[in-house]
């Protein structure tokens, strides 16, 4: 039969743009129970494939808890109906069949599946920043060799092996003056940094950090926009302090003395979040409509929430009686440093975001933003149209034009 054969070339990664539409339309048609009879076909035709093993054995499980959380949540009322919930099941474990399909293709060196054409595919990022010393000088991370960088004052700056590293000179001589660099990923490069004191520093993509070359003083300050995560080596008698800023100059402060934690501030993004993996931070935040308390302690596992903006919140800032906390997988949280794209029943703008990030692509719709959400942990080496075409499953259509992203219906 026509469909069987479509479905072959699809478990294949053999598909045309135009048979992948067909495709793409004839599954969208189906009945809840034929759906999951071409995905159970599905499974059977890839565990066949020469050269790959068997789905693994904690798939299964891991399908029907996810499933099982989403189906509470409904019923709770606290998630958007995506559509019918085996429709959802669906999609949840076309993602992972997927993803597990394209990671043997890539260990196999077999063909990616694609759902635009190679000359405009997208690679994933890669190591890469630019530096900004403290006279203006930049250097591009991405093309500089390994070695000394730079030397500003008693400082010497390297690079290793993917890092840039602050070191001092001398343990007898101090700076003659207390100088700034900035560290920067654009959209496409992630990038990681040993500050003067031993702390590092991983950037995602479109971040940046400011910092002093050296620390002196009190206390250790830098500040941070996007995303970044933390370990700070321990010095109680000189406390580290991180300071973001949200638009209409809402700041914000993580105050710590060694810990490990993760600070998501993009200006995109409708809320900035910290979250904390080891140890002790307080979060405090000038942000006008916060009543007392404007600080609050995290304790590993948890996340402070603020929104940015009060004309950008789900509800009225009056109402809020201090800073949100709430539980929180850390898991996932982390997944962006660990190298994994990890959602968990996550909206589909906020998944967009995340690629226009990594992939360095402009993001448009054309037409009203689909309201979907989405389950699915696999790698971010994943190129661009093997990650579009999990998502295309759910009936979502995309194009690519240059640099230019396109979702359409």
């Amino acid at each position: 039969m026509p469909e069987q054969q479509l479905l072959q070339k699809f478990a294949a990664g053999t598909t045309t743009s135009e048979e992948h539409t067909r495709f793409n339309e004839w599954f969208e048609a189906l009945s809840e129970a034929e759906q999951q009879e071409v995905l159970t076909t599905y499974e059977q035709i890839v565990n066949n494939q020469p050269d790959h093993g068997t789905i693994r054995p904690a798939l299964t499980e891991q399908l029907a808890t996810r499933i099982k959380a989403h189906e509470q949540q409904q019923q709770r009322g606290k998630i958007f109906s995506i559509f019918r919930m085996a429709a959802a099941a669906a999609v949840i474990i076309s993602v992972a069949v997927v993803a597990w399909f394209t990671f043997n293709h890539q260990k196999h060196g077999k063909p990616a599946i694609a759902t635009t054409p190679p000359a405009q595919d997208k690679a994933p990022a890669k190591q890469g920043a630019i530096l900004t010393l403290a006279d203006g000088t930049q250097i591009v991370l991405d093309s500089a060799a390994n070695g000394q960088l730079a030397h500003q004052g008693n400082v010497i700056v390297t690079k290793q092996e993917g890092k840039l590293i602050y070191a001092t000179a001398s343990t007898t001589a101090t700076p003659l003056s207390l100088s700034f660099n900035t560290m920067a990923t654009p959209r496409g490069r992630q990038f990681q940094l040993v500050l003067p004191d031993g702390s590092k520093v991983w950037l995602n993509a479109a971040s940046s950090i400011h910092y002093p070359t050296a620390f002196t003083g009190r206390e250790r300050t830098v500040e941070i926009t996007g995303e970044a995560y933390f370990e700070i080596t321990k010095n109680e008698q000189v406390p580290f302090k991180v300071k973001f800023n949200a638009p209409g100059g809402n700041a914000g402060e993580v105050e710590v003395l060694g810990t490990h934690f993760n600070i998501n501030a993009y200006a995109d993004e409708p809320a900035i979040k910290t979250t904390l993996l080891e140890g002790a931070v307080k979060i405090s935040s000038s942000q006008p409509g916060i009543l007392h308390p404007k600080s609050v302690t995290l304790h590993p596992g948890q996340q402070a929430v603020l929104s940015i903006g009060s004309d950008k919140s789900p509800r009225d800032q009056s109402q809020h009686v201090g800073i949100p906390v709430a539980l929180v997988d850390t898991d996932e949280v982390m997944a962006w440093k660990n190298g994994h794209f990890q959602f968990n029943g996550t909206p589909f703008p906020s998944i967009m975001r995340q690629v226009a990030r990594w992939y360095d692509v402009d993001v448009i719709y054309d037409g009203t933003i689909p309201e979907k959400k989405f389950t699915a942990d696999f790698s971010r080496q994943t190129k661009l149209s093997e990650f579009l075409k999990v998502l295309e499953l759910s009936g979502i259509r995309f194009s690519t034009d240059a640099n230019t992203l396109h979702v359409t219906r």
